[in-house]
Parts: structure tokens; C-alpha cells; sequence
């Protein structure tokens, strides 16, 4: 609460920000999430879910299929 004084609610925000804060805070949670759910607090792979993707404002979109 002291800390709410001297700083306002929107500083604050920008600071953790600037510091990535939110961002480990965001990891951390999630990685409990996973360890609670019976997974790996990391996952091992990743999915990309698309399949056009936009080369250069110069070139048409390309697609794979």
C-alpha cells in the first residue's frame, strides 16, 4: 500500500513493465499451470497454426499446402 502511494497504479505498471515483470510473472504461472496439470513446466514443441504468411508489403502472401 505505501508503494501505491509513492507510486501511482499506472507507474507502477510501466515500471514492471520496462523491468519484464509481467513477463515473469506470465512464465511463472504458466509453468505451475503446466506442473499442476501433469506436464513438463516447459513444453518440449510448438505448433504453428497457419498457413499463409505475408512475405513483404512488396510481395502477395504465400501459402503452403
Amino acid at each position: 500500500m505505501v508503494l501505491q502511494l509513492q507510486i501511482g497504479k499506472k507507474d507502477l505498471c510501466l515500471k514492471w513493465s520496462k523491468e519484464g515483470v509481467w513477463q515473469e510473472l506470465n512464465a511463472a504461472l504458466v509453468g505451475k499451470g503446466r506442473s499442476q496439470m501433469g506436464r513438463q513446466s516447459c513444453p518440449g514443441a510448438a505448433v504453428i497454426d497457419s498457413q499463409t504468411v505475408k512475405l513483404s508489403s512488396c510481395t502477395k502472401s504465400w501459402s503452403y499446402q
